[in-house]
């Protein structure tokens, strides 16, 4: 009796993922050797990547997109709260995992292991011990500087779950050449906060100014001391 081995579906799942034009290209260029893709949003079914492109903008930001094929059957689920891999059992199924899980684990945040739940935990834990630690009986300085190093350490859970709830997948539809530094995209805010202080600065400079001239603060006199 001869043995034929069993050909296997394929799934796997990512940590959160930033998803850049070029990303987008070579996911659909590795799977339109095989079939034909579909594209799709959570309202509209696209044809092509520039027909999407052109229906969002090129400056777009997604955060719900699929693609699939339907032989062999191939979907990648991008979501807020999740992004999966799914390959059907067949012939091309282990050279499509290759192609398209190196594309997907390559776009992953830097360290993906820091957003899972355990970790949160263990950092949590390991926040709670130092506080402990570093706050009974230490130098008032070295305290300080401890607390506000351990506060920082308390805000990342907020942003884990923050990026688990609503961020899981971002799709930006520009190159990552393209992007802007965060200085680029936020001076005209920055500039305007800049401003805003000086301006409330002066202000305040201002009026304590007019409140000396007028109303002159007058100097404390300590009591006598009694013989």
């Amino acid at each position: 009796m001869e043995k034929v081995r069993k050909q296997q579906a394929f799934w796997r799942t990512y940590g959160p993922v930033v998803i850049w034009w070029e990303d987008l290209l070579e996911i659909v260029s590795s799977l339109k050797q095989y079939a034909e893709v579909s594209i799709s949003t959570a309202d509209y079914e696209f044809k092509s990547l520039d027909e999407l492109k052109e229906h969002v903008g090129a400056q777009a930001t997604l955060f719900v997109l699929d693609i699939d094929t339907a032989k062999p059957f191939v979907s990648i689920d991008l979501t807020r709260m999740e992004a999966r891999l799914y390959i059907s059992a067949g012939p091309q199924a282990a050279q499509l995992l290759l192609e398209l899980d190196g594309i997907l684990s390559r776009c992953q945040r830097p360290f993906p292991w820091a957003y899972r739940f355990w970790f949160v935990m263990l950092l949590s834990a390991l926040s709670f011990g130092l506080n402990i630690f570093f706050l009974n009986g230490r130098p008032e300085l070295v305290a300080q500087i401890a607390s506000l190093a351990l506060s920082g350490l308390s805000l990342w859970p907020f942003w884990v779950g923050y990026v688990n709830v609503r961020r899981v997948c971002v799709i930006k539809m520009q190159r990552r050449s393209e992007r802007r530094s965060f200085f680029e995209r936020n001076q005209d805010q920055l500039i305007m906060l800049l401003v805003g202080a000086l301006v409330g600065g002066l202000v305040t400079f201002a009026g304590v100014m007019v409140k000396e001239h007028f109303y002159p603060s007058t100097p404390a006199v300590n009591a006598p001391k009694s013989p």
